[in-house]
């Protein structure tokens, strides 16, 4: 088994200590908290995952003409600075 050391603020401390008084096995707390927030953990994705998701989050939210990706290549430095300035400058 593995030993873990947690920092506990003032008032958690306080906490614990009622815990305790109680008779509350610390150790159970933390395992059942522990397997708790277990539970919530999501897996990664696979890429095989993600074309379906991506494809019914488009189907969903088309894009718009304006959403759509710059012509730019962003490899190129100076056509990216260009680029950017052109959508930072003032329109009249």
């Amino acid at each position: 088994m593995k030993l873990v050391n947690v920092r506990l603020s003032d008032d958690d401390a306080a906490k614990v200590a009622d815990l305790r008084r109680e008779g509350v096995e610390l150790s159970e707390v933390v395992r059942e908290a522990v397997r708790a927030r277990h539970l919530t953990l999501q897996p990664a994705l696979s890429p095989k995952d993600v074309e379906p998701l991506l494809e019914s989050i488009y189907a969903r939210h088309p894009l718009t003409a304006k959403d759509e990706r710059p012509a730019v290549d962003t490899t190129n430095r100076r056509a990216m600075q260009k680029f950017i300035r052109s959508k930072l400058r003032r329109r009249r």
